[in-house]
């Protein structure tokens, strides 16, 4: 009697969300990719794959009895797609019951160096400034040649103004995000650490997860203290804000009403208006 064919290799999975974040399953790896950084999680490391909300999937890692899992998770709006992942990795896991011995799957977990695209982009925002101060440069020649020197002045102050919009927008930004957490976020110390890398505030989710934030993240706090509350959104933790006294909230709408708006129209006039008024009018 002939032998029966040998099973077929597993297809490799990838799953993208975002500009930068993957989710792989290839040689007995879930490979999952944040922002710049990567991780190599073996599935002898694996518990289980879970989608409990319909567009996250968490890959649970095993643990000691009594001890609170380390848990993955990867968001995505195609639910199909995420379903596939979910039963590839279930069925490829080594098989357990509630007898077989777990082994601590955090300490499997690999972390790889950044890949050279994550920081061809982490670059961007340095290339688009240049790019932008390169464009100022010649807007304000611009203005000499043409002997406008009321414009040249509006120019060079719009500098300033395009400062004031910019932190503005961040300003936005950070209210914007605490309005959709407020309903849906969960609220946590974090603490101030500097690390070999920079300065930190780290909190643990609620599932034992410990995340880092850093300093200059998008909705940055009024002041730096050694302990500040962070409301975190549970399904991405990345998406984090501090809270902030109300006081502080007031002030800073205050600040976009009175000073963000006239900023915003006097930057728009010199950058729109300005160039084609010295050009063609």
């Amino acid at each position: 009697m002939k032998n029966p064919p040998p099973a077929s290799r597993p297809q490799p999975l990838t799953l993208r969300s975002g500009r930068s974040d993957r989710i792989s399953l290839e040689d007995g790896v879930v490979s999952l990719t944040r922002g710049a950084v990567r991780r190599r999680i073996p599935l002898t490391a694996v518990e289980e794959a879970r989608i409990p909300d319909g567009r996250t999937l968490e890959i649970v890692l095993t643990t000691a009895p009594g001890r609170a899992a380390t848990t993955y998770r990867f968001t995505s709006r195609y639910a199909a797609t995420l379903a596939v992942f979910r039963d590839a990795v279930n069925a490829a896991r080594p098989p357990r019951d509630a007898h077989t011995p777990r082994v601590d799957g955090d300490s499997l977990v690999e972390v790889v160096a950044p890949e050279t695209g994550v920081r061809l982009r982490d670059d961007m925002p340095r290339v688009r400034l240049l790019i932008g101060f390169v464009v100022y440069l010649a807007g304000l020649a611009l203005m000499f040649v043409a002997g406008d020197a009321d414009a040249a002045l509006y120019w060079a102050f719009g500098a300033v103004t395009l400062a004031g919009v910019v932190g503005a927008f961040e300003i936005v930004k950070g209210l914007w995000l605490r309005i959709t957490l407020r309903g849906r976020g969960v609220v946590v110390t974090a603490t101030y650490e500097h690390s070999a890398d920079g300065k930190d505030y780290r909190f643990t989710d609620t599932h034992g997860v410990e995340h880092r934030i850093p300093i200059g993240f998008m909705a940055k706090s009024h002041e730096y203290r050694e302990q500040m509350q962070v409301t975190y959104d549970p399904g991405r933790p990345e998406r984090a804000a501090t809270v902030l006294p109300l006081t502080v909230t007031l002030s800073q709408v205050s600040g976009l009403v009175l000073l963000g708006i006239p900023a915003l129209a006097f930057t728009l006039y010199v950058f729109l208006y300005l160039p084609v008024e010295v050009l063609f009018l």
